[in-house]
C-alpha cells in the first residue's frame, strides 16, 4: 500500500510539473496576443539594416578542399579536421568501390562534391559524354551520401564555354585554378571559381600570406590539396604534401579564425548567391516587427541563413525583446548576439516584439 501511495504521489507531481511547463510555453506562444503589453513602433523607428558580406561580419571566407578521393583524405585529413572542429569539401571521382569512409566524412559535416565519375578531361570528350560524367557522379553521391551535391570540380581544371554551361545546369559552382575570388560575382563566374592548389614550391608561409591577402581584400579563398603523407613525399609526384605541412596550414587558418568564415564551398556559394539575389523586407504592425527575404531562389536549395546587421529599435532597448522564427512558430527571448546580427532563411519570416515587464 505504501508503495502504491508513493507511485500515486510521484504521478501527481509529474503531472503538476508538466502542467507548469506547458503553461510557461503557452505564455511564450501567446506573446503576440498581449497587445496591451507591446511597446508600440512606427516604421520610422526601425533602424536601417545591412546584409553582411560574410557571416559574423568577418572580412573573408575560406574553404579547404581535397581532390581525387585519395585514402589520405579519410585517414589523415578527415580526423585532423574533426579534431579541430573544421569542415571541408571532398571532391570525389565516384567510380569507387567503398563509400564507407566518405559517408563518415559527410556525417562529420564535410561536403562531398563531384569530380566526375572517371576523372576524365571534359574538354576532350563529346559534350554528351561530358554531361553523363556530371550527371552520373551527382547521382552516385546522392545515392550513397543521401544529399544531392551542389559543388563540382573539373579534372585537370579543364573548362570551356560548353562545360561551363553544363556545370551551372547541374551544380551551383565549379572550381578552377590559381587566384582569389572577389566577394561579389556574376552568376556565370560561379562555373569556375578560382582556387589555389598546393604544389611545390608553395610553403605554409606562402599560404599564410594568401590568407592575409584574402582578409585584406575581403575576398574568398579556396585552398586544395591532393595527397597527404606522413613520410617524405615522393620526389617525382608533386601532388603529395607532408602531413605536417597540412597541419601547419590549419594552425595558420585557426589563428586567423576571427577574420575568416571557414565553411565548405557549397555553403559559401549559397550564401554569396543568396546575398546577391535576395532583398531584406520588413513590416511594422502595432508593436510587431517582421523581417523576411524577398527572392526568387529556391529555399530548398539555398538553405543557408543570410545574416543582417541591425540595431534593436530605441523604443525597445530597455525592454525584453522576443523573437519568433516562422520555422519553429515559437516565441523565445532574443539572445544578446541577436541584438546586433539576425539570421534569416529564404522562405522564412522572423517576427520580433518588445514587451513591457
Amino acid at each position: 500500500m505504501a508503495a502504491f501511495r508513493k507511485s500515486v504521489l510521484f504521478g501527481y507531481l509529474a503531472a503538476l510539473l508538466l502542467w507548469f511547463l506547458s503553461g510557461c510555453q503557452r505564455q511564450k506562444d501567446s506573446v503576440a496576443g498581449l497587445g496591451e503589453d507591446f511597446v508600440k513602433l512606427q516604421a520610422a523607428d526601425v533602424p536601417a539594416v545591412r546584409v553582411l558580406c560574410w557571416p559574423e561580419d568577418k572580412p573573408a571566407a575560406y574553404t579547404i578542399e581535397f581532390d581525387d578521393a585519395r585514402t589520405s583524405h579519410y585517414l589523415l585529413a578527415g580526423p585532423e579536421l574533426r579534431q579541430r572542429r573544421l569542415r571541408g569539401t571532398f571532391n570525389l571521382n565516384t567510380a569507387i568501390e567503398d563509400w564507407t569512409p566518405w559517408i563518415a566524412l559527410a556525417k562529420d559535416g564535410n561536403e562531398i562534391a563531384s569530380h566526375t565519375v572517371h576523372h576524365v578531361k571534359l574538354t576532350q570528350i563529346s559534350l554528351a559524354e561530358a554531361e553523363q560524367e556530371l550527371v552520373n557522379s551527382q547521382r552516385d553521391i546522392e545515392r550513397h551520401i543521401g544529399k544531392k551535391p551542389v559543388s563540382f570540380t573539373a579534372p585537370y581544371g579543364l573548362y570551356n564555354a560548353a562545360v561551363d554551361s553544363l556545370v551551372l545546369r547541374y551544380y551551383l559552382s565549379g572550381r578552377d585554378h590559381w587566384g582569389l575570388n572577389p566577394s561579389t560575382l556574376p552568376d556565370s563566374n560561379f562555373a569556375h571559381l578560382r582556387a589555389v592548389g598546393v604544389y611545390p614550391p608553395l610553403t605554409p608561409g606562402n599560404l599564410r600570406k594568401l590568407l592575409l591577402r584574402a582578409i585584406r581584400e575581403r575576398s574568398y579563398l579556396i585552398i586544395y590539396f591532393h595527397s597527404l603523407t606522413g613520410s617524405t613525399p615522393p620526389p617525382d609526384n608533386p601532388t603529395f604534401e607532408p602531413f605536417s605541412f597540412f597541419q601547419q596550414h590549419l594552425d595558420d587558418v585557426q589563428s586567423l579564425a576571427d577574420s575568416l568564415w571557414i565553411a565548405p564551398r557549397g555553403e559559401v556559394v549559397k550564401y554569396m548567391r543568396l546575398r546577391e539575389h535576395a532583398r531584406v523586407r520588413f513590416s511594422v504592425e502595432g508593436g510587431l516587427l517582421s523581417f523576411w527575404l524577398e527572392t526568387e531562389l529556391d529555399p530548398q536549395t539555398f538553405d543557408v541563413p543570410l545574416q543582417i546587421a541591425w540595431q534593436v529599435p530605441a523604443a525597445w532597448r530597455h525592454h525584453p525583446v522576443w523573437i519568433r522564427p516562422s520555422r519553429s512558430g515559437r516565441w523565445r527571448l532574443l539572445r544578446d548576439r541577436e541584438r546586433r546580427i539576425l539570421s534569416i532563411r529564404a522562405g522564412e519570416k522572423i517576427s520580433l516584439v518588445g514587451v513591457r515587464e
